[in-house]
């Protein structure tokens, strides 16, 4: 209808997100009962396995939100027989889907985690793994003749790619926050913050390199390596460091 309306629509939610900012105040009674409990919950801090758990969540963000464009280039370069109006209306209702998929994800760890409590992080890595796998899997069988059977593959992976990005991330804030007092909590995300651009800041530039030098089947396969490296690393912490001691 008109090329700038999408521009008018992000100026205007800006605005009224502007003003609903402003709108936000800390209650005092309620920053006072927040900082009593929390003061009740202090435990000290294992540095080293925290570490890793910053890793992982460098990894998994980059994985799940840079790794999605390179999902996309996946598509494209796979369903290079298909006509461009085809893989292009394809990705554009994968994309629609893609938001669909968050707020199920949202829903569905909401529900479940208190029963899985951890094992919620582990499920997640693993999903992550299936997804990256099922990316790989036209290039691994017979199947490039099957257009539906590929369209079917690379489309769940790219899903799942986006069903573990937001539960990931709240899982991952959660359990810092709830392992350090008031005055550090700021500071722990600031710090997760700056990781996950760290993180997608490296990715790309592996990526990059790679496909500079080789092409997109080896930027998937180190996608698929460092969702495996990071499922092993939370594997070691739940069983060692700082994910065992969170209740």
């Amino acid at each position: 209808i008109n090329a700038y309306l999408p521009m008018y629509a992000c100026i205007l939610f800006a605005i009224i997100g502007c003003v609903f900012s402003f709108l936000i105040t800390q209650d005092k009674y309620l920053s006072e009962g927040i900082n009593e409990q929390n003061t009740t919950k202090l435990s000290p801090r294992n540095y080293s396995t925290a570490i890793l758990i910053f890793i992982s969540f460098a990894l998994v963000t980059s994985l799940s939100g840079i790794g999605l464009s390179y999902a996309k280039l996946n598509f494209q370069d796979i369903l290079t027989y298909l006509d461009t109006k085809h893989i292009i209306s394809l990705l554009g209702i994968v994309s629609a889907l893609v938001y669909l998929t968050k707020i199920l994800s949202n829903f569905l760890m909401s529900k479940t985690y208190n029963k899985v409590k951890n094992n919620a992080i582990s499920i997640i890595s693993i999903i992550l793994i299936i997804g990256l796998f099922l990316q790989l899997l036209p290039r691994l069988f017979p199947i490039n003749s099957n257009t539906i059977m590929c369209c079917i593959f690379l489309c769940i992976g790219y899903l799942l790619l986006a069903f573990v990005r937001d539960p990931y991330i709240t899982l991952i804030q959660n359990i810092f926050l709830e392992r350090n007092n008031k005055t550090d909590q700021q500071n722990v995300l600031i710090e997760l913050n700056a990781t996950k651009k760290l993180g997608a800041l490296l990715f790309s530039a592996m990526c990059t390199l790679l496909l500079d030098k080789s092409n997109i089947l080896s930027v998937m396969i180190l996608m698929f390596l460092a969702a495996f490296l990071n499922y092993l690393i939370l594997i070691c912490d739940i069983k060692w460091g700082y994910l065992r001691k969170t209740t």
